[in-house]
């Protein structure tokens, strides 16, 4: 079995990354692993440069509170729906 070389680049840059960019397969196209290595080395490697990202804490907190609110939501539903019922009358 050939190994296509720029078909490893290729995964390899979509597996590990955003996509390739201009030229970016033929210029790692000799040893994709070893430049998703040297890029994995580099300082803040896959660190996305974005302020109003939130940290992964902020984020967790959010969608725990979002989860707190829809149970609570979701309690005064059903609570309100059986109460709603009509009582059978003896």
């Amino acid at each position: 079995m050939t190994v296509d070389r720029k078909m490893e680049a290729a995964l390899a840059l979509h597996r590990f990354g955003f996509g390739p960019v201009r030229d970016q397969i033929a210029a790692i196209a000799d040893d994709p692993r070893g430049a998703l290595l040297a890029d994995l080395k580099c300082p803040q490697a896959g660190q996305v440069a974005a302020a109003n990202l939130p940290s992964s804490g902020q984020a967790s907190r959010a969608l725990y509170e979002y989860r707190a609110e829809q149970q609570a939501r979701q309690k005064l539903a059903q609570r309100a729906k059986k109460e709603a019922k009509p009582r059978a009358r003896p």
